[in-house]
């Protein structure tokens, strides 16, 4: 599929901007440009992905089947994903009684 970016914008030319946007949405991820726009998700093709799913889910199964013993089985983190945890809050708890309270004050008005 060569493109000639010098084609651009001339009388006559085969290729224009939206084939050059239609290349760059529809790209495979196997592709010189799928590495470049984001190496790390490139790396991570169909194959790649089954097999990590079927890790985790074998992991989950033994787990499982072992009687949930020991630690829950973390996933083979994937690229684009920050973690499987989120923390809310900064630690601080409330007693049944300050969370009442709380409340009170928040119906009172």
């Amino acid at each position: 599929m060569g493109l000639d970016l010098y084609e651009i914008g001339r009388e006559g030319a085969r290729t224009t901007w939206r084939h050059v946007l239609a290349v760059t949405r529809c790209h495979h991820p196997d592709t010189a440009l799928a590495r470049a726009i984001d190496p790390e998700r490139a790396a991570w093709q169909v194959n790649v992905e089954l097999l990590a799913q079927l890790q985790d889910t074998l992991s989950m199964l033994a787990w499982n089947l072992g009687g949930q013993h020991g630690a829950k089985p973390k996933r083979i983190p994937r690229p684009g994903t920050k973690g499987e945890t989120t923390t809310y809050g900064g630690g601080e708890s409330w007693t049944p009684e300050s969370f009442d309270r709380w409340l009170d004050e928040m119906t009172e008005n």
